[in-house]
């Protein structure tokens, strides 16, 4: 598997805009066959960071997501929505426990 959390840091005034961006991320991640996990969180103290945890069966099935016409298009937009280019850290998975996407939400 194939993790990637990401770091976003909104500007104050495109807060809606980006939960419409990710929000239509995750609608095109459920199709993706190799898209195992896609998910976004609003952080607790400070409202404008967003992170998104995103789960991939392997390196290429993340690279087929980030080609795709969708993620571009909303790649595009992040120069204007945030403040910073966002921060990516990647891993592969060890070990786990825990709950399901679906039962968590």
């Amino acid at each position: 598997m194939y993790l990637l959390i990401v770091r976003l840091q909104a500007r104050p005034e495109t807060v809606d805009a980006l939960c419409g961006q990710l929000s239509t991320l995750v609608a095109l991640a459920r199709e993706e066959p190799g898209t195992l996990a896609y998910s976004f969180y609003r952080a607790h103290e400070e409202p404008d960071v967003f992170l998104l945890h995103e789960v991939y069966r392997d390196r290429a099935a993340w690279e087929a997501h980030m080609a795709s016409e969708p993620v571009q298009r909303a790649l595009a937009t992040f120069d204007t929505l945030l403040t910073a280019p966002p921060e990516i850290t990647s891993g592969t998975l060890m070990e786990a426990h825990g709950l399901t996407l679906s039962e968590a939400v």
